[in-house]
Order: C-alpha cells, then structure tokens, then sequence
C-alpha cells in the first residue's frame, strides 16, 4: 500500500519517537495514548525493530522535549502550591524549530488527524493538573493562567486578580481618597512630609489596603472609587460606591462579612465599610462610568460677608431648584482636568438659617457637580451660583457628601 510504504520510508529516514509519530493520528481514536498509537503505526508498517527501541533523545522533532511533560507537570504543581484557584489554563511556547519540523514531517505524509506538539502538551498537562488539584480548566477566565516555556524551561503563573465591592464612608475629614505626593519633594521624601513622601500621612486607599490585603497575602491593592470628594470633605450617609482590586492574590476564599466587621472595628470613627461582595473586573469600570450620572446629594455650611435676609434666601432655593448649571473646570482643579464647560442639573435645594451670616445647604444634584464653586461662583466660571444670585462674597465653610445614588446594577 502507497501509504504505508511512504510511513515506512519516512521511519527509515527520520528517527520518531513514538509519541511524535503516534500525534499524526491524534484524533483518530482519540482515547489511545498517542505513544501506544505510535507503537501501533510502526508495527503495521513492519518496521518492527524500532519497536522495542524508542530512545526518545534522538526523535527528529521532538529532541528529548516529549519526556519532560511529567516534570514540567511537577514544576506547575509547585508553582501553583501557593495559590488557592478553582480554575485554570495552560499555555506553552516551543522552540520554533520544533514546530518547523513536525511541520517538515507532516509536509510527506499528509496526516488528517495530526495535532500539533503545543496540543499535546497542553492536554496531558491539563489532565495532570485536572488529576491531582481537582480544579477546572477554562480557557476564558481562569483564577490562574500558567504558561510553561519550554525553550527557556521556566513556569508562570498569572493569577487573576479578586474585585471587591462595597461603599466606603469618611467621618473625619483631611484624609484624601489616594495618596498624594508631597508636593515640597513630590514624594521623594523630605522634612516637611516627615521622610514619608507624602502630602498626608495616610488615604482611604491606604487604610483600606493595609486592612484588607492581608487576608488574601495579595501583591498589592487598588483602589478605584465611584468619583472622588476633595481632603476636606465627609462622605456620610449611604457612603461612595468603590472597588479594591487585589493583584496576585494567594487566598480567594475569604469571608468578607468577616472583613467588614475587622475593617470597621480596626478604623471605628474614622471610615467605614458597608456591603463588601465579590465582583468581576467589569464592575471597575461600571463604577466610575455610571457614577458620573448618579444622583448626589450634599450638606454645605455657607458662610457670607454680610447679613442675609430671608428674601434673599429664598431667591436662592427659587434660581438653583430644577437649574441647568454651566460651569466651567475650576481653577483650582485646572492644572489637571479638561478646560471646558459642563452642564449640571441641580434637582433640589434646600436652607437652613444658622445665624445672619451663615446657613446650611442641601443640594440634590447630578454627579460631577463641583458643589464648593456652585457656591462661591468660581470668579464667575460657575452661573448660576449662590455668590451670584446673593450678589455677594460667600464661602463654602464646611461641606459633606451625605448621599450617593444607586446606579444600574448596584446592590447595596
């Protein structure tokens, strides 16, 4: 038979281990070993002396590399030992002249149910890993992802890394959400930021890593918050929607309940927690995305410089209830945001005399409302606003986030 004589001079010419050989029929009888296959093909050709002599160092495609996989299996299981995952997937990257030369090999017979080397890899390798950790492979989005490189014999292991959703609230104020830089040595460290390089001594990032990282023996954190409020400012209330990103996380089966409660005892009085839950990495950017469009709601101490009467007030509540906002980028705020104007609905408002001079604000409005220059005007970059509608110089005193919406998908 033509093709057997061609398997047979190709046996001749090319040293094969059987396995190598056995892969050109790969999917055919798929449950075989593809060394007994190839044991099988060598047989039915009569080249009976290769049989018993598969010194599988001098294979003509594979060199050697096919009698590695139980120890490169071995190396996964070692790396992956530390990690907790209930899913993975394997890659490999081969030498190009391996692949060159199966596919000089295939290029004389024509197989229709070869597989390639990388495929045969990754299937016993999946199936060894599958046998002894029980885990699940999935290509999509696995909890780990290992890619053996075999021209450089080295394993890698990329963990994915956990979300964490929850709202945070701030009860004291001077505590930025980030870290920030300090701006004498732009975070080299000085005298003035006491050697640490930082314009604050802490942030909410910053507490919420050091008390959450450890369960999970992660990398490090980040934190990606729905919006942001200024150093002076209390979030209270409903608090702000926020994700904590862990990065290379060694534990995933962490009680969050169990972290709330150790947060909130950790930081009493100072920020808080509330409905801590795992989510997927799209949820970051839904996040910030949606927040935008939230609606607010913020208590602001007013002060004037001069008396006001009741009229004047009044006109107040009757210019910004239901008011279309123009403002634009403050100055403050200039040096890093797009100078341009936004339009902002204010959908409620509401005061409360304090005393001649002073008065309490509450402002329902649309996410992204620069409530401090609503008040102040901004040297008139925001109209309407208070200072404007009063014709006179107010400041905003004191201001407090005390309630942030729902946006689709949340639950609180």
């Amino acid at each position: 038979m033509p093709v057997l004589d061609d398997l047979k001079s190709l046996l001749v010419t090319y040293k094969l281990c059987n396995r190598c050989l056995g892969r050109q029929f790969f999917y055919a009888c798929p449950w075989i070993p593809t060394g007994i296959k190839g044991q099988i093909v060598k047989k039915i050709v009569g080249f009976v002396a290769a049989v018993n002599d598969d010194s599988e160092k001098e294979c003509y495609i594979c060199e050697g590399i096919i009698n590695q996989l139980e120890d490169i299996g071995e190396k996964i299981l070692d790396k992956l030992g530390e990690y907790e995952f209930k899913s993975y997937k394997i890659g490999t990257i081969f030498p190009p002249d391996v692949l060159e030369r199966e596919d000089e090999i295939r290029s004389l017979i024509y197989p229709v149910d070869a597989a390639s080397i990388k495929v045969e890899f990754n299937r016993y390798l999946d199936n060894f890993v599958c046998n002894r950790t029980k885990a699940t492979i999935d290509n999509r989005d696995p909890d780990v992802k290992i890619t053996v490189n075999i021209p450089y014999n080295t394993v890698h292991v990329d963990v994915k890394p956990i979300v964490i959703a929850g709202r945070y609230l701030k009860h004291v104020r001077n505590i930025p959400q980030t870290s920030w830089a300090c701006r004498h040595c732009n975070g080299v460290g000085c005298e003035a930021c006491n050697w640490t390089g930082k314009e604050y001594g802490t942030s909410i990032e910053d507490l919420l890593i050091n008390a959450i990282l450890p369960y999970f023996e992660g990398e490090r954190g980040v934190l990606h918050a729905g919006g942001r409020e200024d150093v002076d400012v209390r979030v209270l209330g409903s608090g702000r929607p926020f994700t904590l990103e862990i990065i290379s996380p060694k534990k995933r089966n962490v009680n969050l309940e169990i972290v709330e409660r150790d947060v909130n005892e950790k930081y009493e009085g100072v920020i808080e927690v509330k409905g801590l839950r795992y989510v997927d990495k799209n949820y970051i950017s839904r996040v910030k995305s949606e927040m935008e469009r939230a609606v607010k709601t913020y208590l602001a101490l007013v002060k004037s410089e001069e008396p006001i009467d009741d009229a004047s007030i009044e006109k107040v509540v009757d210019r910004l209830k239901g008011a279309l906002i123009h403002q634009r980028t403050p100055r403050r705020v200039a040096h890093r945001r797009v100078d341009r104007v936004r339009l902002k609905r204010i959908y409620d408002v509401s005061i409360q005399r304090v005393s001649e001079n002073m008065f309490k604000m509450t402002l329902k409005c649309e996410g992204g409302t620069y409530v401090k220059e609503l008040i102040t005007g901004d040297a008139g970059r925001t109209k309407p606003s208070v200072s404007g509608i009063l014709g006179l110089k107010v400041e905003c005193v004191q201001l407090d986030v005390i309630d942030i919406g729902e946006f689709n998908g949340e639950k609180k």
